[in-house]
């Protein structure tokens, strides 16, 4: 067996861009894998040392020819979530910036990408990105927001043609869905994203306001009955909108697992 050199890690890349795999082909990419065993192996590592609840995550054959032939410049050798990691909790925004500092200060040179910031046709996670062994792992912080409606779309995007993580319409777009077509579907579902990033927000919000309501009490100061009622208000409404999203994002969740959409 020859050695898996960058070079030819990347020929067999360009072969699956180009063309069907072949039998020989997704048998060397199965080696490629192997590859990344131990340094995702060494990860999980470090994030139970943290005393996270990591759980990996495998790109699939079908995932990995759908990137290469949607990023004609990406070389197989250089894809840096060939193998990853995912963090999933509950957790406000801040609760989930301060998981990724401590990923990150455990990894030399640890590369972090914030798709709440820049979302990804209504993805939004963190990314962080290291490099142990010599090859890349990519570590997803989610909060459970997140990753209920990620991994809605996910398979959706299994079910209706991968295109609909990147944005582009579900495969029959107007077969009916009961008294919604696949579009209308897919297009709450996205709606549903930026629902989630407002109520992350205000969550985000509150717990600061708490912060500093609870370090003027320290002080012997408090604020004004009337700005506790307000806030008091704001909040009960944008908890009940949460439970509302919430429900809705398990209820999607579980139709989506059982393939009660009529795929």
């Amino acid at each position: 067996m020859f050695p898996l050199s960058r070079s030819r890690i990347d020929q067999l890349g360009r072969r699956l861009r180009g063309s069907d795999p072949t039998v020989e082909d997704l048998t060397l990419l199965e080696q490629v894998r192997s590859l990344y065993e131990r340094p995702l192996t060494e990860v999980i590592t470090v994030l139970l040392d943290l005393g996270l609840e990591p759980g990996s995550r495998p790109k699939t054959t079908g995932t990995i020819i759908d990137k290469l032939r949607r990023m004609p410049g990406l070389e197989l050798s250089r894809m840096q979530d060939l193998v990853g990691a995912r963090v999933v909790a509950e957790m406000t925004r801040g609760e989930q910036d301060r998981i990724v500092e401590r990923i990150k200060a455990r990894f030399v040179n640890a590369k972090v990408v914030d798709r709440r910031v820049r979302p990804s046709h209504g993805y939004r996670a963190v990314h962080i990105i290291v490099k142990v062994q010599g090859r890349p792992v990519e570590i997803q912080v989610r909060t459970r927001l997140q990753d209920l409606w990620a991994q809605i779309v996910e398979r959706l995007a299994d079910e209706w043609g991968r295109g609909i993580r990147y944005g582009e319409p579900p495969l029959e777009p107007t077969r009916r869905l009961g008294q919604m077509t696949r579009q209308g579907f897919v297009d709450r579902v996205m709606e549903l994203a930026e629902e989630v990033d407002v109520v992350e927000r205000v969550a985000q919000l509150r717990a600061e306001y708490d912060r500093l309501s609870e370090a003027l009490q320290a002080r012997g100061q408090a604020l004004s009955n009337p700005e506790e009622e307000e806030m008091a208000a704001v909040t009960a409404r944008f908890e009940e909108r949460e439970r509302r999203i919430r429900a809705l994002l398990e209820g999607l969740h579980n139709a989506t697992a059982s393939r009660r959409l009529g795929a």
